[in-house]
């Protein structure tokens, strides 16, 4: 939990670093008006962000409270991370936070998940190229054995298409990816929704949920085809840096959401836990 945390702030201060020459001419971001973000237990499975005695609220007006207490410690760091300026384009699961207590969109946990199944169907990973061959063999080489890992996995037969025909998703595939996201609550489902958003993948925001792959890796092979291009034809550096640690950041935010939603509610409970069965292990 805190190492995906120090991932999440530490690519959104990169982010932060390589757009300040931009921002800094904004006149829309507000003076840092707190001394200090923490958490209070206000209930029974619920945990309110305040900053110092003032509760914060969400652009819909209503408390911001969330289920879990990681993910609540998760946002207090990201709000304690602010330095002269409040950046909200940069707090990544603070907005992602809202989105899930405001919902502006009203959607159900069975939407969000028919949303994310929905990318199976433009899948990055399902559409191959023919040409240039060496993209052709970057593919193989890099997408191939995720598609194995996700096939095996679920009992799939999940194959690529070389065309601009849309690839073949049986129902057996639709209705395995369903009853997985079915596993989740509410939370969980939105973080997953918010990575494969990002990731314009399905199947990539599932192997994050199944910690198969690591928050880079997953982006890496999201950006394959746009990085192949950049390495023939060149890149604007800079410009290049911003987007790859903004989808680094958007996907941490997500995945964040949907690991620690299912994880234990109290962190003290699960660190009182985890002593309790080293010692029994001794």
């Amino acid at each position: 939990f805190q190492f995906l945390i120090r991932q999440l702030l530490t690519r959104e201060a990169l982010c932060l670093s390589h757009s300040r020459d931009l921002t800094s001419m904004a006149g829309g971001k507000i003076k840092r008006f707190y001394k200090q973000a923490h958490v209070t237990k206000s209930g029974p499975g619920a945990y309110e962000v305040n900053l110092d005695q003032r509760r914060l609220r969400t652009p819909g007006g209503q408390p911001f409270v969330v289920p879990h207490e990681g993910l609540a410690l998760a946002v207090v760091q990201e709000w304690n991370s602010q330095v002269n300026h409040i950046d909200r384009t940069r707090m990544h699961l603070t907005s992602l936070c809202n989105s899930a207590i405001d919902n502006p969109l009203g959607l159900s946990r069975d939407q969000q998940a028919a949303a994310i199944l929905e990318y199976l169907e433009t899948d990055t990973l399902l559409f191959w190229s023919t040409e240039p061959e060496d993209l052709h063999q970057l593919q193989r080489q890099r997408w191939q054995p995720v598609l194995d890992n996700v096939n095996q996995q679920y009992s799939l037969r999940l194959a690529p298409t070389l065309t601009l025909q849309p690839p073949q998703i049986d129902g057996e595939a639709l209705k395995k990816f369903r009853a997985r996201l079915a596993s989740l609550n509410s939370w969980g489902v939105s973080g997953v929704r918010f990575a494969a958003e990002s990731l314009k993948s399905c199947l990539l925001a599932v192997c994050l949920l199944d910690r198969r792959l690591p928050v880079s890796e997953a982006c890496s092979l999201s950006r394959l085809e746009s990085q192949f291009q950049a390495d023939k034809w060149g890149q604007v550096e800079w410009h290049h840096g911003v987007d790859a640690t903004e989808l680094e950041c958007r996907v941490s935010a997500g995945t964040l959401m949907a690991l620690v939603s299912h994880e234990w509610r109290e962190v003290q409970l699960a660190g009182a836990a985890a002593t309790a069965a080293s010692r029994q292990g001794k």
